[in-house]
């Protein structure tokens, strides 16, 4: 947040103390990294950091998105790739593996994330992928973060105060936007600025899928087990699902249908979808989830595979499956 001093009636950019010299001390950067959640000013549940020069950490949102940080002295172009393709890959990463990088493991993982979760209230809406903070950032990044929309950047600035304090301004970096010249009806000229590039729409899931993920309190890890005589080599597809019933998949593309997701992933429809993803801890397909909900819920029921699900005989395995 910008600071002014107020002058003979007039606010004008003030800044306290004067710019420190050099980049960010290592234990600026070691402080920063400990205070990081409230830096960002984000509300994430921290899972882990991990190992490296620029360690980064993995969190979750009270969604169940994974959300990735990192601060590093100076962000250039092959800093911010490396941070991208972090990202990418913990974004990637399955449900479990994710939780099994916890403190307390994986037991310890969903205990604390269904209190973070169940503390917060509803409603939330999903924030960038990334976060950065950093010292200094290049020329050719400031252009790039024109495109970026999914990746928060935080501009730090040390200032030498007195007594030797230091005193930490924390600014997020907003690209400036094109601007193009209209005329208005009365000739004159105005400055109107172009619209950012926003980032896709989140799919709304459909009914059923919020209904399972609501049962078996997602995110949750789920596979789909293409048939032996496919002719695939590596015939199991991995996604989650996530607390609003959105499917990512292993690449980060999200549906709101299982089986426009399935068609992603094989390439072609499959006539049951519902049956052939299940729960990769116990292995529950979602069709006996699906049945379940739907005996809870009527309006489920009238879905078709709710009710192909709860033929008698079609699924004998439980829930407890999965617990």
């Amino acid at each position: 947040m910008p600071s002014f001093a107020f002058d003979s009636g007039h606010l004008v950019p003030a800044s306290f103390g004067r710019p420190a010299e050099g980049s960010l001390a290592p234990e600026v950067v070691a402080a920063l990294r400990e205070y990081l959640l409230d830096v960002i000013e984000v509300d994430l549940f921290p899972v882990a950091w991990s190992q490296g020069p620029d360690p980064i950490l993995t969190a979750m949102d009270r969604g169940g998105r994974v959300v990735t940080a990192v601060v590093t002295q100076r962000l250039d172009s092959a800093a911010l790739v490396r941070a991208l393709a972090a990202a990418g890959e913990t974004a990637a990463t399955g449900w479990l593996t994710i939780a099994g990088r916890y403190r307390n493991g994986v037991p310890g993982f969903r205990r604390d994330w269904n209190a973070f979760r169940e503390s917060r209230p509803v409603g939330a809406q999903p924030g960038p992928d990334l976060h950065i903070v950093t010292g200094e950032v290049s020329d050719d990044v400031r252009d790039a973060l024109r495109v970026l929309p999914d990746v928060r950047v935080l501009a730090v600035d040390v200032r030498e105060g007195g007594a030797g304090r230091q005193f930490l301004d924390v600014e997020q970096m907003r690209p400036e936007r094109s601007r193009v010249r209209v005329l208005d009806a009365g000739v004159q000229v105005l400055d109107v600025v172009a619209p950012e590039l926003g980032r896709a729409a989140r799919p709304a899931a459909e009914e059923c899928l919020r209904a399972v993920a609501e049962l078996v309190e997602a995110p949750v890890p789920i596979v789909l087990r293409e048939d032996r005589d496919s002719g695939e080599d590596d015939g199991v597809h991995r996604a989650t699902l996530q607390a609003d019933g959105v499917v990512v998949l292993a690449d980060g593309s999200e549906h709101g249908e299982l089986s426009s997701a399935t068609t992603d992933v094989l390439g072609r429809e499959h006539p049951d979808a519902w049956s052939a993803w299940a729960f990769a801890d116990g292995g529950l397909p979602l069709a006996d989830a699906l049945a379940e909900s739907a005996r809870a819920d009527r309006q489920v029921r009238s879905h078709p595979h709710a009710r192909r699900a709860a033929e008698p005989g079609r699924h004998r395995r439980r829930r407890e499956a999965i617990s």
